[in-house]
């Protein structure tokens, strides 16, 4: 931790990267050079995995052949619910 007050607290990551957290968001404030870990928010899906994982599926061919798809959506993450298709 590089500074610690009410309104921020700088805690550096690397030698050239630092992170900015809000005192209201975090469980407990650390004091200035105490050792923290940070861990980053992660968007998940109802099945647990995070919402950037990309998304798998296997498909049939006309001959019959299946294969492999992998679906990676930019900028959004969409969560199916975990209920059966209708």
């Amino acid at each position: 931790v590089v500074a610690a007050s009410e309104d921020a607290i700088v805690i550096k990551l690397k030698p050239s990267e630092f992170a900015v957290l809000d005192p209201n968001l975090v469980t407990t404030v650390p004091c200035e050079g105490t050792k923290v870990h940070v861990q980053p928010y992660a968007r998940r899906r109802f099945d647990g995995l995070r919402a950037d994982t990309p998304e798998e599926r296997t498909e049939m061919m006309s001959d019959g052949t299946p294969y492999t798809v992998k679906t990676h959506i930019l900028g959004s993450a969409p969560a199916k619910l975990p209920i059966p298709e209708p």
